[in-house]
């Protein structure tokens, strides 16, 4: 309450213009900031705990080194999101690991050393050089996202945070089993499978891709409050063959 008072307070001691142009941006925030979460799987507070001094504070972020853009490079068998395939290969099998299912979050990178002892690559990824690596189907893993790379994004993916707000999709594996259906899921979308959706979204593609068994649950806060309920269902998103996020939902 004692915060509410105080920005109250606050708003009352600006100008009207610049009152309403504030109230303006918090509730473009109010509207905006579920669908980000959603479709991003970021963690972005909402207004209340901002306002009750609430925030779950984010692990420190990684320095990254800006490169200079070039063309991403893309595996011999790379194939366009929506483009019908021809064959279906037999992805690579990765190394048996035990469910995941219960465990709480460990440091990003924790899951690398434990699970998997092959670096980066996690014994499934062939590296591209300039730390960007490519999965069999072709899908680039790369530099970027608030974790300083998208494969430590995803990587999140494989441990719940109960704690978190709102939901949050947990794969139930290691993260080479992770990578794996990452690739079979694209596999299935790219070929118009049964079951999978493609959407273009502010110069994204969406893969939505229903799987025959359980690959996951929703965790988070709110998949808690729901008894965290299993899930089939997997979504990709792409920046052309990179890959900017995934996970089940």
């Amino acid at each position: 309450m004692a915060n509410q008072n105080e920005l109250l307070r606050i708003l009352r001691a600006i100008p009207p213009k610049w009152a309403l142009g504030i109230i303006g941006l918090l509730i473009g925030y109010w509207l905006l900031q579920p669908t980000a979460n959603r479709t991003f799987g970021w963690n972005l507070p909402t207004l209340v705990q901002i306002v009750n001094n609430d925030v779950v504070p984010l692990e420190k972020k990684p320095t990254v080194t800006t490169e200079k853009k070039s063309a991403p490079a893309k595996a011999s068998d790379s194939k366009a999101p929506g483009a019908n395939a021809t064959t279906s290969k037999k992805l690579p099998t990765p190394p048996a690991q035990a469910s995941n299912a219960g465990k709480k979050s460990p440091d990003v990178g924790e899951t690398d050393r434990q699970d998997n002892k092959q670096g980066p690559t996690f014994g499934y990824l062939k590296s591209l050089g300039r730390d960007r690596y490519a999965s069999p189907e072709g899908l680039v893993y790369a530099p970027g996202s608030e974790e300083g790379h998208r494969l430590k994004h995803v990587e999140r993916h494989i441990v719940d945070m109960p704690d978190r707000a709102g939901s949050h999709g947990v794969f139930e594996g290691s993260m080479a089993e992770f990578l794996t259906t990452i690739d079979q899921g694209y596999q299935k979308a790219s070929s118009k499978a049964k079951g999978t959706k493609i959407r273009d979204e502010e110069g994204m593609t969406i893969m939505e891709i229903t799987f025959d068994k359980k690959i996951g649950f929703v965790g988070g806060s709110e998949g808690r409050r729901k008894g965290n309920p299993s899930t089939k269902r997997l979504r990709i998103v792409l920046n052309g063959d990179r890959v900017i996020t995934a996970f089940p939902f």
